[in-house]
């Protein structure tokens, strides 16, 4: 065993990889989304910012893309990050910025004394997405989003629905209960009525995977046989290619039962009550910091005839807080 698997901890991301997370993702971010997920990556959603500091806190050391052209102001979400470095459970998260509202020099005032090792990405006429998505997966790799795992495996103790069903040559059929799932093996509980009848390295022919409402027919070869206090449990992998209908079934029951288990995991938590525009006024987000060039559409210069810089304390601050906010845009930061 190498050094490093003798030093690493369980969560270790260089063993286990990160998770990721799509915090706010507009729509145009669906297609990648799910090809990353087809690529292997262990990727969520997010829809409510008010959630996303309990569900990192509960996955310390992940990767978040943070979209910011909704829900708050781009200050506000400057604000939002900021916080992070204060709380230990968030201080290792990695943050990356993604728009198609702002180009990238209205964006950094807000971030500029954020460090953004997810860099900010911007979806723009000189930008594709499919650009959009070669940066992502770069910047995944760079941080060791897979780690040593090949595959995303979710559970299925809790699905009823999940099985495996084997019929023998004397027409006798077998149920057997999945207990996890990836795109490439299953765990299952075999049931009393194969003992004796399977063993490692056997194919099992025509066998029906069920989940949920889907069937899929494939052929399996055992690869180990554990005997426990109270069950036995076969792990089996599929063989040849899969069906395009098939691998994309599994995909999204796998990524589906993952994100039903991430929203339960933060039951009970109180939601994020953080009021981030007040915030952001009193780290002075707002003003548009920096040079002229990098000050962010909609930071108000100061009134004709008046003598107060804008974003300055008063009512000059928050005239330039409201226009940070896009037309039509709600703000509940």
């Amino acid at each position: 065993m190498s050094d490093i698997q003798n030093k690493a901890s369980p969560a270790d991301p260089a063993i286990i990889g990160r998770k990721v997370f799509f915090l706010n993702p507009s729509y145009s971010m669906n297609p990648g989304i799910a090809a990353l997920r087809g690529q292997g990556y262990e990727v969520y959603a997010i829809d409510n910012y008010r959630d996303a500091k309990n569900i990192l806190s509960r996955n310390p050391e992940s990767i978040c893309i943070i979209t910011i052209d909704s829900q708050m102001a781009p200050a506000c979400w400057g604000a939002f990050v900021s916080t992070f470095r204060a709380n230990k459970m968030l201080e290792n998260t990695i943050v990356g910025i993604f728009s198609e509202r702002y180009r990238k020099d209205m964006i950094l005032p807000f971030f500029d004394q954020i460090e953004l090792k997810g860099g900010i990405m911007v979806y723009d006429d000189d930008t594709s997405m499919e650009d959009i998505f070669r940066a992502t997966v770069q910047m995944l790799e760079k941080h060791g989003a897979k780690g040593r795992r090949q595959y995303v495996r979710a559970s299925c103790t809790a699905d009823r629905t999940a099985m495996l069903y084997w019929t023998e040559s004397n027409e006798c059929m077998h149920q057997m209960k999945l207990l996890d799932i990836s795109a490439a093996a299953v765990a299952v509980r075999l049931p009393a009525t194969m003992a004796g009848k399977v063993q490692p390295r056997q194919v099992l022919h025509m066998i029906t995977l069920v989940l949920g409402l889907r069937q899929y027919t494939t052929d399996v070869s055992i690869l180990a046989i554990k005997q426990l206090p109270t069950s036995t449990v076969a792990i089996m992998t599929f063989n040849g290619p899969q069906s395009p209908k098939m691998a994309k079934g599994i995909q999204e029951y796998i990524f589906s039962s993952l994100q039903k288990q991430l929203l339960a995991s933060i039951n009970g938590m109180h939601p994020d009550q953080e009021d981030y525009r007040v915030m952001a006024e009193q780290h002075k987000l707002v003003k548009g910091i920096g040079n002229s060039s990098e000050k962010a559409a909609g930071a108000e210069a100061a009134a004709p005839g008046s003598d107060t810089p804008a974003g300055e304390t008063g009512d000059a601050e928050q005239q330039s807080a409201e226009a940070e906010a896009p037309a039509g845009l709600p703000d509940n930061g």
